[in-house]
């Protein structure tokens, strides 16, 4: 309740290896909760409950930033994964008990942007 988070932008990218398994989201996130969130409290968990952390092959641009109670950041993260057609969703924990506190499907986003497009 109060973390309102919208993937405005969701790329499939190569990693410097050449494989294709890097997600790069684009996120809108407006925190009107009492907690603060770093990029570290946020990662992809896929249908098999695999957990993947952000990714310093990729976008870094929120990594060192804080989302404070009440503010609002703009900002991409890129997430490296096994499998990038399987299910996923962007988790948010809890940064002191690591208990997840907020789910947002990928698939639901990818839908959702490409009704925009349309």
């Amino acid at each position: 309740e109060g973390l309102d988070v919208k993937i405005i932008g969701y790329a499939l990218e190569k990693d410097p290896f050449g494989d294709l398994n890097t997600i790069t989201l684009a996120l809108d996130i407006k925190n009107m909760t009492d907690k603060s969130f770093s990029t570290f409290d946020m990662a992809l968990v896929n249908e098999y409950k695999k957990t993947y952390y952000a990714s310093p092959f990729g976008d870094t641009g929120m990594w060192f930033q804080k989302i404070m109670p009440g503010s609002r950041i703009r900002g991409r993260l890129s997430f490296s994964v096994d499998n990038p057609k399987k299910k996923h969703w962007l988790v948010f924990y809890d940064n002191r008990t690591r208990k997840p506190l907020a789910k947002f499907s990928l698939k639901n986003a990818e839908r959702d942007l490409k009704k925009v497009t349309k």
